[in-house]
């Protein structure tokens, strides 16, 4: 909607990007968030652009929720992301991730799930034994973990399926 005039106006910046960039007619501003807005004063004809980060990111949960404790959930903007057993060696309950190796964004493919962008992790898969109990000490294999966006989790038949994930360190 184009308006006429003068005034203020507030731009949110939301707590997954605190990397941004924000331009009026081309202008780049250096400007702080004030309680997550940004605040400009505006004429009719100006332009305003904002850019926001685009890389993934890991989130962590407070270690009030027990089950979630030592773990990492995966996100890109405001999208959450999903490991399902499909896309994973049909096993996603044996991986922990690295959260400190670098995340790859694949290239989108509008074909595949309605239009999706996946992400690829660094990870370990603990190697299974033939016995359900044992005294030997697991062995761990280095791999790559295939993420998809939450919303478009079991659109290719029942598998596994998690959000939160081990990490590394701590398993």
């Amino acid at each position: 909607k184009v308006f006429s005039g003068e005034g203020k106006m507030a731009i949110r910046i939301p707590s997954w990007s605190p990397q941004f960039s924000l331009f009026i007619n081309s202008e780049l501003l250096s400007c702080t968030p004030q309680k997550g807005y940004i605040y400009l004063n505006i004429s009719s004809n100006d332009t305003i652009k904002l850019c926001l980060n685009s890389q993934p990111y890991y989130i962590y949960a407070s270690p009030r929720i027990p089950k979630l404790t030592h773990h990492v959930a995966l996100c890109l903007g405001p999208l959450v992301y999903c490991f399902e057993g499909i896309d994973n060696d049909d096993d996603i309950l044996s991986l922990a991730l690295n959260p400190n190796a670098p995340l790859k964004v694949l290239d989108f493919t509008p074909y595949e799930l309605g239009g999706t962008t996946k992400i690829m992790a660094s990870a370990l898969r603990i190697q299974s034994s033939e016995a359900l109990y044992t005294t030997t000490p697991p062995s761990y294999k280095s791999c790559l973990a295939l993420a998809i966006p939450y919303y478009t989790w079991c659109n290719r038949g029942e598998t596994q399926m998690r959000v939160w994930m081990n990490i590394f360190d701590t398993i």
